[in-house]
């Protein structure tokens, strides 16, 4: 089964060159792995918040149906405080969505916190 997923990316400065590798791992990530990228998402932004209009828009996706899953290089993309990325995935995950989080291969999903079912990938 093809899964539809959003990419999302955020670096904490403008770094135009960080902002664009991380796109290119995730996009070489979900290519290598099966999954049908609908959208590429990114945000430059203090990560100790959770203002990110690309990472709500991405949001939107996924809770629309239009999207399965959020992929994402860390979970500290979403935030860096762990109590808001937390309450985000929760958030999330119970409405149905999912969050893959390559660097620490797990797959956050309504079912269960486990593992990313991809071990044998690797990001470049």
């Amino acid at each position: 089964m093809i899964m539809k997923a959003c990419i999302y990316c955020r670096v904490a400065c403008d770094d135009g060159i960080n902002l664009e590798m991380q796109k290119k791992e995730l996009q070489h990530y979900a290519n290598q792995n099966g999954y049908t990228v609908v959208g590429v998402y990114a945000d430059c932004g203090n990560g100790l918040t959770l203002k990110h209009p690309k990472l709500w828009e991405a949001t939107d996706r996924i809770l629309s149906g239009e999207a399965e899953v959020l992929i994402l290089k860390s979970v500290d993309r979403i935030s860096r405080d762990w109590q808001k990325a937390q309450t985000y995935i929760d958030s999330l995950t119970k409405q149905g969505g999912k969050i893959l989080c390559v660097n620490e291969r797990r797959l956050f999903s309504d079912k269960s916190k486990r593992e990313c079912p991809h071990k044998d990938s690797q990001i470049l």
